[in-house]
């Protein structure tokens, strides 16, 4: 009886740890730079609209949404998810994020892969969703 005791003290405390802890998007290969936002900024090329989705306008929202984002050797982006953001505008920021062209990233001469977050800012009204890369 004790020992069921100790297991299930055990089991729940490690249960509680590991949903204090946020679990980071795997979003970066191992071989791949790991730069930091500034950086990652300094490098877009050509970005595509983030286009509201449906009554986004009518409620005037606006925020923040971040990103995880991993871009290939050519500056094509291969991976992409959400870190935090207005669940209304996640998708489509994601599905606008993946069209987006990067500088490609050398490192000593060599093109590299490379990973880092992508902010947005983001404020939708009745005339459509407008965004600021932060």
């Amino acid at each position: 009886m004790p020992l069921r005791l100790l297991l299930l003290f055990a089991l729940a405390s490690l249960i509680l740890m590991a949903s204090d802890q946020k679990l980071l998007p795997n979003c970066c290969e191992p071989k791949s730079e790991k730069l930091a936002q500034s950086k990652v900024k300094a490098l877009v090329k050509q970005t595509e609209p983030i286009h509201a989705p449906c009554c986004a306008d009518m409620l005037h929202i606006s925020g923040t949404v971040v990103l995880a984002i991993s871009v290939d050797p050519q500056g094509n982006v291969a991976c992409v998810q959400s870190l935090s953001g207005h669940p209304l505008i996640i998708g489509v920021a994601i599905d606008s994020v993946r069209q987006w062209k990067f500088e490609p990233y050398t490192s000593h001469g060599v093109k590299k892969t490379f990973c880092g977050q992508v902010a947005l800012r983001f404020q939708a009204n009745e005339y459509g969703l407008k965004y600021k890369i932060i």
